[in-house]
């Protein structure tokens, strides 16, 4: 087998297995043989020194005492190892803290040789502040070069090292039983698992260069650390994410602690001999290990992605409640051997993989100060106050006479009790740090920032007046409080005569809205300005402050030659001048309606939608159909602002005419949800005119409604991939805009699954086109099919999942951020319910297009064609570009399979299909057999595609 192919088989059977991608292996293997290490240094650590301490003669009656004098020491060395963390390299630190413990093992087995009592007591004592170093630097180092996705994903398989561990009390417990190593010499194999973490450590850190990314990381947030209130709510929830993780640290410290020393009172008077006892202990490492490697290596990962983080961190505690009442119940040295015997197995497996990730929202330096103190302060620190509380209940209830011992898993069920509490509110913190973590847009995002009203100083808006720049006027003037009118009166004055027209117009404006009629003269002599369209405005000026008394001065404009000075003249008698203005207007009016140069039956028509009489609808029939596209805009435009109801058959027909379509929307979106009904009348009467069809969802979504929210929701299942488009975004539109609208959660639940299933169903389409050549174009088309999918699976998703969250996963998507995006899909991982999270996580990840199309045959019963049937699927079901590209593609391979499919599209509703149809069957026939197809569809009307026929025949071959 060639190389490759051994290693693409290889990199197969770890994704089978263990879920390890390509390119992870090395990665991941060598952290394995880590974790294993530094785990086995600590538990053959901790059997050494248990069964040298319980053997000492009176041993038995100063453990409580171990459990503080460890906490001083841990909380000592931790606090020294900390500051070296936040000054150097990562790699660096944990180099030279390991050989410092690397040279200590190694004397204190030298110590051992002298039969001195203190070493015991000294030795057990470190022994548990390495371990906890070891731990520390493990999986600090671990967060550090894996992402949260990653994490997820690998901790399970990596974490499966410390699990592993506890097997190496196989062979360790051989050696000592046959007498071939003495429990002493065991600091020697210690050390060794210690120099195997420094080697793995600097090899993986040269490799992927961690420490120097931990460095960057430490400098850039130094040097970007926001320092504005804004970002103190964010800080706040990283905070309260800390917190609870120091204290579910402490209260399971707590737990643990209490059990350990009930087994370990238990193995003291169930076994005599420091080699029984070694013997006890290796037992319960060893079969307990066996059990949590299967868990571990089969189960964790697997928990995690189906059950989410919460039931997994909840089976530690559940399994300690268990072994607790256990212990009460059960005679002699069984029960504590249940409870110790769950710990073993779910807390290095399951729940310590999960409480690491809960870590991963937090910024770097956070998270590692969070971890150095959980480790190195409140671990020891919860293992003290355990250990006196242990020396108080002695004197109270002398747990360590035989029967009574177990009388400690009445606090440690009550404990579990509060841990469990602990960890809910955790996972909701959770979630809130990786939403926050991932937010790169919270000011466009952030609907608290929506309605705040921004107080500008009259200082700053009298400097940007007194700028004389275009652009700070007008920004100026839209944000100038009308309230105070007399502060701005004498610079408004100033502004009249700007040189810029659209200052003197702005100005005009902001005058006429006081009301105030003083300024009537000012404005009157504006008419005078050399620009019309300063000209038109000053006209509507002096209309609305003078009304009935400007009719005189204001008739003169009505036989001026400049159709928009005209048409503000008409506007402004009519709309105020009362019977006079309107007898002296309507005249001119109908004069421009009927004029024939297009620009004064232009304004004619606003004039209409302006003064808004609903009798004069009947020239608007006319000018909606004019062969002019301005005219018929602006005529479509009056009728949206006239509000006659004769109109709408007219205006929902102009939905057909692409060039006129945006403004018969607004024009229809203006009569309000009165026009729900009909328009839904109409969806059902006209379904197969695509044009039409699909411009009315956006009128649903402008109008908004519960009757819009119900029409929209039955047009979800449309097979029409461009007008599912429009539904899911007007929906959208209404649940923003009226969030107490209600949704059918379960319809859009059935869109979800449906566009899920699709999208699947497309990826198997690329997958297929990929396997021929030539197909490029397709190929492309196909992607761009697959974005609009994903965006419409996100804007359902926004309905009925938290939308703030969903919009900030859906950009971060977009980075190159691999950190950045792991941390999205971590948010979707965790909001969305079980069901859905299953279908939709595959295709973020960044796994391959057969990976993902063998998860969709998995979820959904997809269709597997081959390549022909692939392309005439295409042809029989898109449209818009994917079908052009389709239709182009099968003119260059000239296939005459698809000869008789391509004949339907000669009278496709899009000429820009038609005309590709047309170059398509002009590769595969000659001019006699073209231009018989041709005259089969005399009724062509595009001009374009009418000239390219015209070409195809005169090109072509007899």
């Amino acid at each position: 087998m060639p190389p490759a192919a051994a290693q693409s088989r290889f990199d197969r059977w770890m994704n089978t297995l263990f879920r390890i991608r390509k390119g992870e292996f090395f990665r991941t293997f060598l952290m394995f043989l880590y974790a294993f290490n530094a785990v086995a240094a600590f538990i053959i650590g901790r059997i050494t020194k248990d069964s040298l301490f319980l053997a000492v003669p009176g041993g038995i009656d100063w453990l409580w005492a171990t459990y503080g004098i460890v906490a001083i020491g841990v909380t000592s060395v931790t606090a020294i190892y900390y500051k070296h963390v936040g000054r150097s390299k990562l790699n660096r630190v944990i180099t030279i803290w390991l050989t410092i413990i690397t040279v200590c093992l190694v004397f204190f087995r030298y110590l051992l040789t002298q039969d001195w009592i203190w070493v015991v007591f000294t030795l057990y004592v470190f022994i548990e502040i390495m371990g906890i170093l070891l731990v520390i630097q493990f999986w600090t180092f671990a967060n550090e070069l894996f992402t949260s996705r990653e994490a997820k994903r690998l901790f399970g398989v990596i974490g499966g090292g410390t699990v592993l561990a506890n097997l190496y009390s196989f062979p360790v417990k051989y050696l000592v039983n046959n007498n071939l190593v003495r429990i002493e010499n065991l600091m020697l194999l210690i050390a060794f698992s210690v120099i195997v973490c420094i080697v793995i450590v600097n090899v993986l850190s040269s490799r992927y260069r961690v420490a120097a990314q931990q460095q960057q990381k430490r400098d850039i947030e130094k040097k970007t650390r926001p320092e504005r209130s804004a970002g103190s709510s964010h800080l706040q929830v990283y905070h309260v994410l800390a917190r609870y993780l120091l204290l579910i640290i402490a209260v399971t410290y707590l737990v643990v602690t209490a059990v350990d020393y009930q087994w370990k009172v238990m193995a003291k008077l169930s076994y005599g001999t420091k080699e029984d006892i070694a013997n006890y202990f290796f037992n319960v490492y060893a079969y307990g290990g066996v059990l949590a490697c299967f868990i571990q290596f089969f189960l964790t990962s697997r928990i995690l992605d189906k059950f989410g983080i919460l039931p997994a961190l909840m089976m530690l505690p559940i399994a300690m409640f268990g072994g607790s009442v256990a212990s009460l119940t059960m005679v002699g040295i069984l029960g504590v051997t249940l409870t110790k015997g769950a710990e073993v197995v779910t807390r290095y497996t399951v729940h310590e993989t999960t409480v690491n990730l809960l870590y991963q929202p937090l910024p770097p330096d956070m998270r590692r100060k969070t971890k150095a103190a959980a480790d190195g302060m409140i671990r020891p620190i919860a293992a003290g106050i355990a250990g006196f509380l242990f020396y108080l209940l002695g004197r109270v209830w002398h747990i360590t006479d035989g029967e009574n011992v177990k009388l400690l898993a009445i606090p440690t069920a009550v404990l579990v009790v509060v841990w469990v509490a602990l960890l809910v509110m955790a996972r909701r913190k959770y979630v809130e740090a990786l939403v926050i973590g991932g937010e790169r847009r919270s000011r466009l995002l952030d609907d608290d920032e929506d309605d705040v009203n921004v107080f500008i100083d009259h200082r700053v808006l009298r400097k940007a007046i007194d700028s004389g720049e275009e652009i700070q006027i007008l920004n100026a003037l839209e944000v100038m409080p009308t309230s105070n009118m007399h502060d701005w009166a004498d610079a408004i004055e100033k502004l009249c005569k700007h040189k810029s027209h659209k200052v003197r117009i702005e100005s005009i404006r902001y005058l006429v809205k006081s009301g105030n009629r003083k300024f009537s003269r000012l404005i009157t002599q504006m008419i005078e300005d050399e620009n019309e369209e300063v000209v038109a405005e000053a006209i509507r000026g002096v209309c609305s402050l003078e009304r009935e008394r400007a009719v005189g001065n204001i008739a003169v404009h009505l036989s001026s030659d400049n159709p928009q000075i005209k048409a503000a003249t008409i506007m402004g008698l009519i709309q105020y001048g009362g019977l006079d203005g309107i007898l002296n207007s309507t005249a001119k009016l109908k004069q421009m309606l009927d004029n024939r140069q297009p620009k004064e039956r232009e304004n004619g028509a606003r004039v209409l939608g302006y003064i808004k009489i609903k009798s004069f609808y009947q020239a608007l029939f006319r000018l909606i159909n004019d062969r002019d596209l301005r005219v018929r805009n602006a005529a479509i435009f009056a009728a949206g602002e006239m509000q006659a109801e004769e109109l709408i058959p007219n205006l929902i027909y102009k939905l057909r005419d692409l060039d006129s379509r945006t403004e018969a929307v607004e024009a229809l979106s203006s009569f309000g949800r009165s026009i729900v009904p009909k328009l839904d009348r109409v969806l059902q009467l006209l379904r197969c005119d695509e044009n039409i069809s699909q411009g009315i969802p956006p009128i649903l979504g402008n109008v908004g409604g519960r009757e819009a929210v119900v029409v929209l929701q039955n047009l979800l299942p449309s097979l029409d991939s461009r007008f599912r488009t429009a539904v899911v975004k007007s929906l959208q539109k209404i649940t923003i805009r009226e969030p107490d609208t209600p949704v059918d959660y379960f319809r859009v639940q059935e869109a979800l699954k449906a566009e899920l299933e699709e999208h699947y169903q497309f990826l198997e389409y690329k997958r297929v086109a990929q396997s021929h050549d030539g197909n490029e174009l397709m190929i492309s088309a196909l992607d761009e099919r697959l974005e609009d999918s994903m965006s419409r699976i996100f804007t359902l998703l926004t309905m009925v999942y938290p939308r703030r969250q969903i919009e900030i996963v859906q950009y971060n998507l977009k980075s190159d951020n691999p950190a950045l995006r792991a941390n999205s899909i971590e948010i979707i991982d965790n909001i969305l319910d079980t069901e859905m999270k299953r279908y939709f996580i595959p295709l973020l990840d960044t796994i391959s297009l057969e990976e993902k199309v063998a998860m969709g045959l998995e979820f959904f019963k997809l269709v597997q064609p081959s390549y022909e049937e692939f392309v005439v699927r295409l042809l029989e079901r898109s449209n818009g570009w994917l079908l052009i590209a389709t239709l182009y593609t099968i003119g260059l391979t000239q296939d005459d399979y698809y000869t008789g499919h391509l004949l339907h599209f000669l009278d496709h509703i899009d000429p820009v299909v038609r005309e590709t149809a047309v170059q398509t069957l002009s590769k595969m026939m000659n001019r006699r057999e073209l231009d018989a197809v041709l005259r089969r569809f005399p009724d062509e009307t595009d001009n374009a595609v009418l000239e390219y026929r015209n070409y195809a025949l005169m090109t072509q071959v007899v």
